[in-house]
């Protein structure tokens, strides 16, 4: 049965997704779980789509990537699905996206998501001697607000009416280097 979050069509595609960026991105043929959880979360944009996805289509993974790599991803996307509030899931997300190099993929950011990252980094140098070490929000290239944590930030935008999924939200701080991580 689909799932009530997207379309068999959309399913499919998210199978076929994984299965594609995992040929590119795992040159062995076998992921290692954690690996197989990240790219799981990266094709399908949600921890919760992963989970589900993974589940699903265990029997089939577990044929190309064999069931203790499938239950053990499945186990540490759950952990952090439980354990990891939007925000986390954001960082995340743009970790590995950065990680595994997959934004030249067929991984589109949103416009909005664009436009308000493109709104912090051109008011960056003011907001930095304004309203230093404060975290802001941005909906498409309005500033939205400020606030003394992410969270709070995030509760207020969302109580404003503003879509979680719409919102960039970022520390005001100089721009920190990427640090690259082995596995």
């Amino acid at each position: 049965m689909v799932s009530e979050t997207h379309s068999v069509a959309e399913e499919t595609s998210l199978i076929d997704g994984l299965e594609q960026l995992m040929a590119r991105r795992c040159p062995t043929g076998k992921p290692t779980p954690p690996e197989l959880a990240l790219l799981a979360f990266v094709q399908c944009g949600e921890l919760k789509k992963a989970f589900d996805l993974l589940g699903k289509e265990a029997g089939r993974f577990a044929k190309l990537w064999g069931s203790q790599t499938v239950k053990k991803a499945l186990v540490i996307v759950a952990i952090w699905s439980e354990r990891l509030d939007p925000v986390g899931q954001a960082v995340l997300y743009q970790a590995v996206v950065s990680q595994f190099g997959v934004g030249d993929m067929d991984m589109e950011v949103p416009t909005i998501i664009q436009e308000g990252t493109a709104a912090f980094l051109q008011e960056l140098p003011t907001l930095m001697c304004d309203h230093p070490k404060q975290w802001v929000a941005y909906h498409g290239s309005k500033r939205v607000g400020f606030g003394l944590s992410d969270y709070q930030l995030l509760r207020e935008c969302v109580a404003q009416g503003l879509p979680e999924d719409e919102l960039v939200i970022r520390r005001i701080q100089p721009d920190i280097p990427t640090i690259q991580v082995t596995w």
